[in-house]
């Protein structure tokens, strides 16, 4: 099993998420989401060189397709997230905490709180 990178595997995982939504039988839809896990078994995240972008499709995808907290993908790209909390745009930040609140992360009540503590004052004036 080949590792792929962030970028390639959310572009890859955005597709199957696409073809998803538009296949009608449930026996097509079984064989795209098998096809998803595998994908997000083989996407390797490096702490180092990502953008957030990709990291956000990534948790979009696994919060869409059902993914399990305790698999490597979801794990690395919360881990990379809380790690670059004050680079993330509000559009990436807000994916971020409905990734976190719909997956069940443990210590998710803390996390929440550290992502309310990162949107700047300015930002939330715009919801007012």
């Amino acid at each position: 099993m080949a590792r792929i990178s962030v970028a390639t595997g959310s572009e890859e995982l955005l597709k199957l998420k696409l073809k998803f939504r538009s296949a009608r039988l449930k026996k097509e839809k079984g064989a795209i989401a098998r096809e998803a896990f595998d994908c997000m078994k083989r996407v390797f995240v490096d702490k180092s060189s990502q953008d957030e972008k990709s990291i956000a499709v990534l948790l979009n995808c696994a919060v869409f397709f059902g993914a399990s907290t305790k698999g490597f993908l979801v794990r690395d790209c919360i881990e990379w997230s809380l790690a670059n909390l004050g680079a993330l745009s509000a559009q990436n930040l807000a994916k971020f905490a409905h990734a976190v609140a719909t997956l069940n992360v443990r210590q998710c009540h803390d996390m929440l709180l550290k992502i309310s503590e990162a949107v700047p004052a300015s930002g939330l004036d715009a919801f007012a």
